[in-house]
Order: structure tokens, then sequence, then C-alpha cells
């Protein structure tokens, strides 16, 4: 099994960022839904904090990068609340996954992507 590390390095930056925002907005989502657990709402926070790393300064990604940071912190807290505080923490995650769904799609326009 290849290292994640190294898979990840196939990447552009600029998809690298799109992938783990989407790997973000999937946590986040399934988490909403009740598909997923706390405990694995903040394994995958901590993983795809970390990976974002690999993204660097890319100037063409910030906002993308910028706004799954966002979604990540609310992922954290998410997952260690409960009763009415975590449902606004639910709301706050449903926000940014807006967002990144519409950064996505900017970050796409631009052509930084391979095709």
């Amino acid at each position: 099994m290849d290292d994640p590390g190294t898979t990840l390095r196939h990447f552009t930056k600029p998809e690298l960022a799109n992938f783990l925002a989407a790997q973000a907005v999937a946590s986040a989502q399934g988490f909403i839904d009740g598909r997923g657990d706390a405990a694995r709402l903040a394994q995958d926070a901590t993983r795809i904090f970390s990976q974002l790393e690999l993204v660097g300064a890319d100037p063409r990604c910030h906002a993308i990068v910028d706004t799954t940071r966002l979604l990540l912190t609310a992922m954290t807290h998410a997952a260690v609340t409960s009763g009415p505080r975590a449902e606004r923490w639910a709301e706050i995650m449903n926000a940014f996954v807006r967002l990144l769904r519409l950064e996505s799609t900017e970050l796409a326009a631009t052509g930084a992507q391979r095709q």
C-alpha cells in the first residue's frame, strides 16, 4: 500500500487543495447526516489539517485552503460538543460546505487544475 503522503504528491497544488477540500466536505456532510461519529470527524479533521501543509503557499489556492481550514476547525469543535452547541456547529459546517463547493468551482474555472 502506498504512503498517503507520497500519493498526495502526485497532485498539482490546486488539485491537492481541491481534493483535500472534498475530503473535508465528505467527512463533515457524513457527520451532519448521521453517517459518521464524533471520533471519526475529529480524526479526519486532524489528518486533513496536516495534509493541507503539502499545498504550501500557492496563491491560486488561498481561498479554498483558508475555507477548508475553517471547516476543519468547525469539525473539531463539533466533534467535542453536544446538544444545542453541536447543532450550531453543524450549521456552521453546513455554511462552510456550501462555500467550499463554490470555491472548488471557482478554482476549476481558473484553469489551475489539469484537465
